[in-house]
């Protein structure tokens, strides 16, 4: 299912979970794989402090990171960030709107 970040944020709250956010290349590939050829949100963004990203999980400055080259742009309004499905830098990292709509996994600590 398709929804907006804050949909997909707030779905999985709802869950006790988390938007997954990848912690390694390996945790990347894994949800690329997930959805083939498309984009996925993913718990990053810099919602609440322009250029600052962080995880929705862990609340605090990422330490890995997997851009697409040219990303994140911060061009427009973009907040949410996404690991792009198709075309170049497919399995990357890009800085989107929030309001588009895209596939999400969610992450639970058991």
């Amino acid at each position: 299912m398709s929804r907006q970040y804050n949909d997909a944020k707030t779905r999985c709250q709802n869950d006790n979970a988390y938007l997954a956010t990848p912690r390694s290349y390996y945790e990347n590939l894994f949800l690329t794989r997930l959805f083939p050829k498309e984009h996925i949100w993913i718990g990053i963004n810099d919602m609440y402090s322009e250029g600052r990203f962080i995880s929705v999980y862990f609340g605090y400055p990422l330490y890995y990171t997997y851009w697409a080259p040219g990303e994140p742009s911060q061009s427009g309004n973009e907040d949410g960030v996404h690991i792009i499905g198709s075309g170049g830098g497919q399995g990357r990292w890009n800085d989107e709107s929030i309001h588009s709509t895209m596939r999400f996994v969610c992450f639970r600590r058991i």
